[in-house]
């Protein structure tokens, strides 16, 4: 399967149930960026080598699939538990896209080492722990700070980063990104 082929199914994997959907969350993704900001590997962009890029992506889609099949366990509200499935099949794809996108990036750059995220560890246990109403606000605040950083992270890396597919893949996965990121904050205003 070719990466035009997996975007375009995310693109619609992500319109479909954000037309179902109609303020921002902490940035949970900011911390690790940080960490791996101040690591001394080659500059790519934003202070991020290639594989490090790719990295912070995949760990924010695993932060992301965590807490969406959280959400389908936990969630009794409909646009929640839809929401949810939409980003669990996104997120899901994105994956698939980056295992791809980054096999050169992968055999071409010592591999990073996880940077120890206890802001997103927090998170989870803070969702853990919430039920009902509480709970479907906490998922969706979290939702959106995780996207947020994911935005940023493939803007800057469209901008400027050094492995053409991996810059090609952070581009055109920022339309699907954003609209997700759209609803979540439709959702959460209607939440409160």
């Amino acid at each position: 399967m070719t990466i035009r082929t997996l975007l375009a199914a995310l693109a619609i994997s992500v319109a479909l149930p954000a037309t179902a959907q109609q303020g921002t969350g902490a940035a949970t993704g900011v911390e690790a960026q940080k960490r791996l900001e101040q690591q001394k590997a080659p500059i790519a962009t934003n202070g991020l080598t290639d594989a490090e890029y790719h990295q912070l992506v995949v760990t924010s889609s695993a932060q992301l699939l965590q807490s969406s099949r959280a959400a389908l366990d936990k969630s009794r509200n409909e646009r929640v538990r839809v929401i949810a499935e939409g980003v669990t099949q996104e997120q899901q794809k994105i994956y698939e896209t980056m295992k791809v996108a980054g096999a050169s990036t992968r055999q071409g750059e010592e591999k990073v080492s996880p940077a120890v995220n206890t802001e997103r560890e927090t998170v989870m246990q803070r969702l853990e722990a919430a039920t009902g109403p509480d709970f479907d606000r906490q998922f969706v605040r979290a939702q959106a700070g995780e996207y947020e950083a994911l935005i940023r992270n493939n803007e800057a890396y469209a901008r400027s980063g050094r492995d053409p597919e991996l810059t090609r893949t952070a581009r055109e996965m920022l339309p699907a990104l954003q609209q997700r990121l759209a609803a979540l904050r439709a959702l959460a205003a209607e939440l409160g």
